[in-house]
């Protein structure tokens, strides 16, 4: 709520892709430090606390879903209709497979690291399996943030094309609304 908050207040003077990016690239530097820190013993707090400082970043999730729609808002400028459960339909199916993945490779990553399924009881995990854990924790959602960013910079809709964007379809909505509201009389 906090970080939601904050992105909000902030999108006012910047544009919500480079508060995107510097959201996820603030969290990468965050998960690094916190991981490498999280490697010595007895510095629980300063990781814990870290970690609670990049999920306090994460508000900037606050503007993915408006992003998506830009696509929406610019498909409706070149067909005049507007399509969004056409886009939302087509994240859903692409959000369904990441969430078939991602305990395949959690699961991939514990392995690899050491980790003992259906452990008896009192048998402790080896302490590569612990750096296995933090090494899920923070490394590999910073590998999917760095996805995350590159995806971005590649977005064509920012700058003056999204300018341009928002000014052409406030034109239309209002043309739109004008013949609507003349239906009603």
């Amino acid at each position: 709520m906090v970080g939601q908050w904050l992105y909000l207040q902030l999108s006012k003077k910047k544009e919500m892709q480079k508060l995107i990016m510097k959201g996820k690239a603030i969290e990468i530097s965050i998960s690094v430090i916190a991981f490498l820190i999280s490697l010595v013993q007895g510095t629980e707090i300063f990781w814990f606390g870290l970690l609670v400082f990049k999920i306090i970043l994460g508000g900037y999730s606050v503007f993915i879903n408006p992003y998506l729609l830009l696509v929406a808002d610019e498909d409706e400028l070149l067909f005049d209709t507007r399509r969004e459960g056409m886009f939302l339909g087509t994240n859903a199916i692409f959000n369904k497979i990441a969430e078939t993945v991602a305990p395949i490779l959690a699961t991939t990553v514990l392995l690899a690291f050491g980790f003992i399924q259906n452990a008896p009881q009192g048998l402790s995990q080896p302490d590569s399996a612990i750096v296995g854990i933090k090494f899920l924790l923070f490394v590999v959602p910073s590998i999917m943030d760095l996805f995350g960013i590159l995806s971005l910079y590649q977005f064509p809709l920012k700058d003056e094309k999204l300018r341009d964007l928002k000014k052409r379809l406030e034109e239309i909505h209002q043309e739109k609304l004008m013949k609507y509201q003349k239906t009603q009389q």
